[in-house]
């Protein structure tokens, strides 16, 4: 069974959002680029119950929050 299971998924903000199936914590996910990119990665970082159903309603609203994860300001919500 998938750990990640993804709720919603935004091609156009470059994101994804769930539930880990292990913890039954909210997340989302996103591919970090590397210098060399055929080796991106994706990166996951937990998030509080209500931004889930906030990304499924209003994707843009949670852009914001996406991009401060993108550029390391939540690294204690990342999941390893």
């Amino acid at each position: 069974m998938l750990r990640f299971v993804d709720h919603f998924v935004s091609r156009e903000l470059q994101f994804s959002a769930g539930i880990d199936s292990e913890t039954g914590k909210h997340f989302i996910s996103f591919m970090q680029p590397t210098m060399n990119r055929q080796s991106d990665y994706e990166v996951y970082f937990f998030i509080p119950e209500n931004l889930l159903e906030i990304a499924t309603k209003s994707p843009a609203s949670l852009n914001d929050y996406v991009n401060e994860c993108r550029n390391g300001l939540h690294k204690i919500n990342e999941i390893n």
